[in-house]
């Protein structure tokens, strides 16, 4: 999937610009659903860099099945707001 792919190689080259952490500022999945957690965390969980994962509306939002914090826990990754 084209977004997928244009999100890896952005993780890609932050992580060769150097960068000490990589923030990822809302919206982690277009919906807080056990698929697109299993992408992010497929996207994420190898990142050499330190992760911080801060929740938008499509994470927390009233159709979400998970909260972000425990999708996030759940594959490794970590939710701060």
């Amino acid at each position: 999937d084209r977004a997928w792919r244009c999100a890896r190689a952005a993780v890609d080259e932050a992580v060769a610009w150097g960068s000490d952490l990589l923030i990822v500022k809302g919206d982690i999945c277009e919906e807080s659903v056990e698929h697109t957690w299993d992408l992010a965390a497929e996207l994420l969980r190898d990142v050499s860099i330190p992760v911080m994962l801060l929740p938008g509306n499509h994470d927390t939002g009233r159709l979400r099945q998970f909260e972000p914090e425990h999708a996030a826990a759940a594959r490794g990754l970590e939710v701060v707001r």
